[in-house]
């Protein structure tokens, strides 16, 4: 008598830089468990979280986390009821050159690419008129580290932000705004399979 066995045959494809023709960090995920839980990609700010614990919904393992949570990629499930499964990301600390921080700093040095950006960020936030690379921003933690300054305005005043401060969909947009900026200047072909349909419209 024969047992049929099945299997899980769930895929991660993960792309660097120096394997890539453009340069690019490529991450492709593919999800096998069920048909019904597609993965999507995913962007996390970098953000201080007071008393961050952690508590599997699957297995109940638990435990503390930093509170300093850098910014990451991911790719998780399209619910997080039985867990968010947040496979293949990178960290801004991972891949130096795929920082959000460091993918600002090229922008903000290149006036094209800076006014393009300037122009799309307007769509996300009215009061954002500036931004610039600093190198040693001081984080609430005390710990240094590479961050973008974003200049608002509201009324005569003016102040500069940290990345932190600003909304996890300013910054998604701005990195999608990366790859505006590639779409329209560029010479690319880029693939989307069943884009969502929350995107910003200018995207």
């Amino acid at each position: 008598m024969n047992t049929k066995i099945g299997r899980s045959s769930c895929t991660s494809i993960l792309i660097g830089k120096k394997a890539s023709l453009t340069g690019s960090v490529v991450i492709g995920r593919n999800e096998d468990a069920k048909t019904a839980w597609p993965k999507h990609l995913a962007f996390n700010a970098h953000k201080i979280i007071q008393n961050n614990h952690f508590k599997s919904k699957d297995n109940k393992f638990e435990m503390d986390l930093p509170k300093e949570r850098f910014s990451y990629s991911s790719t998780p499930e399209w619910t997080d009821k039985y867990g968010v499964f947040e496979e293949d990301g990178i960290n801004e600390y991972h891949d130096p050159n795929d920082t959000f921080a460091d993918m600002m700093r090229k922008v903000d040095e290149d006036p094209k690419m800076k006014r393009f950006f300037l122009q799309m960020i307007k769509k996300a936030d009215f009061n954002i008129v500036d931004f610039h690379y600093e190198d040693s921003v001081v984080l609430q933690s005390g710990v240094k580290t590479k961050d973008i300054l974003f200049t608002s305005v509201a009324g005569k005043d003016s102040f500069d932000l940290k990345t932190i401060n600003q909304s996890g969909g300013t910054i998604a947009f701005l990195e999608k705004t990366r790859l505006l900026y590639d779409m329209v200047y560029g010479n690319n072909i880029f693939l989307f399979d069943e884009p969502e349909n929350d995107l910003h419209y200018d995207l």
